[in-house]
């Protein structure tokens, strides 16, 4: 279904182990109870969703591993360079005009949105991860119309349109050389589609608990199937709050023990409605 659930569903992006620990929690707290099979095959076929999403992201990071193109190098230079430049230019107008003044605290407003943890953490990352944050740092811009405004009434514009001329030239230059393997693009739509089937499964969820009765068995287990998609949404917010950004820890999907690195999967931001970026959703 084409319809933006993620304009009414407020979660954060699951990384995988998480979200498959969470949709199979969810799935037993409804077996044996026939008045929501239903749901339950609904949450066993995004498990298997969720299966097939992460084995595509497995074959393009396979794929992409040591096999960038001959100018990687020097155009993750270039991207470190225009990303510095855009980052110093609304630092420039912050000391110009004065941090207290309405042109200060847009420009200072606007440079943590971009860099919520600094130009120099996003440069720093390697090659693959760079990319997926500049990318995340495009779609903010794209997505949030009053951002996107308030760049242009700083006059950074121009610098923003040079991140995304690089960064194209990157991605094109990080794709792997195989060509059955699948594209950059085909990945970050099935990791958005995995998001958007997850909030589509609270909304169900939410619409049968809403009509059931009050205290029922059947209320009880879609409290509990609700309850294991919240507690991981509530992990990943405190993890923001806690430790001001950074890669959010994944768990094992079977155990639901947080694993010792993260799975590397998601960028590293959180979704509100719109999916940009806010560390302090609620």
């Amino acid at each position: 279904m084409s319809y933006p659930i993620t304009d009414h569903i407020n979660l954060y992006r699951f990384p995988w182990g998480r979200e498959r620990y969470s949709l199979r929690q969810a799935a037993d707290a409804l077996s044996g109870v026939a008045a929501v099979a239903d749901l339950r095959d609904e949450l066993v076929q995004a498990i298997a969703a969720c299966d097939a999403a992460r084995a595509l992201d497995d074959r393009w990071r396979s794929a992409t591993a040591g096999k960038h193109g001959p100018r990687a190098k020097a155009l993750d230079a270039e991207l470190d360079r225009t990303l510095g430049a855009l980052s110093e230019a609304l630092a420039v107008l912050v000391k110009a005009h004065g941090e207290d003044s309405s042109r200060g605290r847009l420009a200072a407003a606007a440079g943590q949105r971009l860099f919520p943890r600094g130009v120099r953490l996003v440069t720093n990352l390697p090659y693959v991860m760079q990319a997926e944050e500049v990318d995340l740092l495009l779609r903010t811009v794209e997505e949030d119309a009053e951002l996107a405004e308030t760049l242009r009434e700083l006059g950074v514009q121009e610098f923003l349109e040079r991140v995304l001329e690089v960064q194209e030239r990157y991605r094109q230059e990080l794709q792997a050389f195989e060509p059955d393997a699948p594209t950059s693009a085909e990945v970050k739509a099935a990791r958005q589609a995995r998001h958007e089937r997850l909030c589509w499964i609270v909304a169900l969820l939410l619409a049968r608990l809403w009509a059931s009765e009050e205290g029922s068995d059947v209320a009880a287990a879609l409290e509990l199937a609700l309850g294991a998609i919240r507690l991981q949404n509530a992990a990943i917010k405190r993890y923001y709050r806690t430790r001001n950004g950074g890669q959010v820890s994944d768990v094992d999907p079977e155990t639901g023990e947080e694993v010792a690195e993260p799975e590397g999967e998601q960028p590293a931001a959180p979704l509100e409605l719109d999916g940009t970026r806010d560390a302090d959703v609620a």
